[in-house]
């Protein structure tokens, strides 16, 4: 099992935090938010890591060039997370990986409940979280994805969705054939979660809901504030 954390953005919600680093290189109690992320991933077994890097690359090439294979989007200032996930298309592949934006804190036991489902393909969400328009909503029937996406209303959706996924061998190749399809169109704002509707077409995606563990993304300067209230309580 391989890893794939998309850390090309600019983070301009988290100013002044970014104006001198990577989102990824806040700290959360002493340590970056891609520290976190490598300590769980190691924690699981998961050494294979590769990293997609855009704004301050420089910055993660210092810390981690030894520790994962390191990516570069040039053009991280104009396009999503799905034409930096293109970019590691040769490392991923036909590889099962699991996928991970490099704005999420999240425990080894909740990365763990993932890896160990049986699914071969699944994301991670939460029932128990409020849901609103905007996020990354899911409908789930019977313990699979049905929808996952931005664009489905609150009102709808089952869960929603921590980011966190795992694909199989099979399934990657589904994801990145739809990911080029999709990259050669003129939308340069998309989200790797926009490829996944041939994965729920054609394959299957499980729903595995979170139960122990800590999960929080750090997206502005509130949720950067909470994140470190809510895991120094937790550890």
């Amino acid at each position: 099992m391989r890893a794939l954390i998309l850390a090309a953005g600019t983070g301009t919600r988290l100013r002044p935090l970014t104006a001198d680093r990577p989102k990824c290189l806040v700290e959360i109690a002493g340590r970056s938010i891609l520290q976190h992320q490598i300590d769980a991933l190691h924690a699981v077994g998961i050494d294979d890591i590769v990293i997609v890097t855009g704004y301050r690359a420089e910055m993660i090439e210092e810390r981690y060039s030894k520790t994962a294979k390191l990516l570069y989007n040039p053009h991280f200032s104009k396009t999503g997370s799905l034409h930096t996930m293109m970019l590691a298309k040769e490392q991923m592949k036909g590889a099962p990986f699991v996928l991970l934006n490099a704005d999420l804190v999240f425990s080894a036991d909740m990365l763990n409940r993932l890896i160990k489902h049986p699914a071969q393909t699944a994301v991670l969400v939460d029932n128990r979280l409020p849901r609103s328009d905007g996020e990354m909503n899911v409908v789930v029937n019977d313990g699979m994805v049905a929808q996952i996406s931005k664009a489905v209303p609150a009102e709808v959706s089952d869960a929603q969705s921590l980011q966190i996924i795992k694909f199989s061998a099979e399934d990657s190749s589904l994801l990145f054939l739809e990911a080029a399809k999709l990259g050669r169109t003129k939308n340069t704002q998309l989200f790797p979660a926009n490829a996944y509707h041939s994965i729920i077409s054609q394959s299957s995606m499980a729903a595995v809901q979170a139960e122990e563990g800590f999960w929080h993304e750090v997206d502005t300067l509130e949720d950067f504030e909470n994140c470190e209230r809510l895991f120094l309580q937790y550890v």
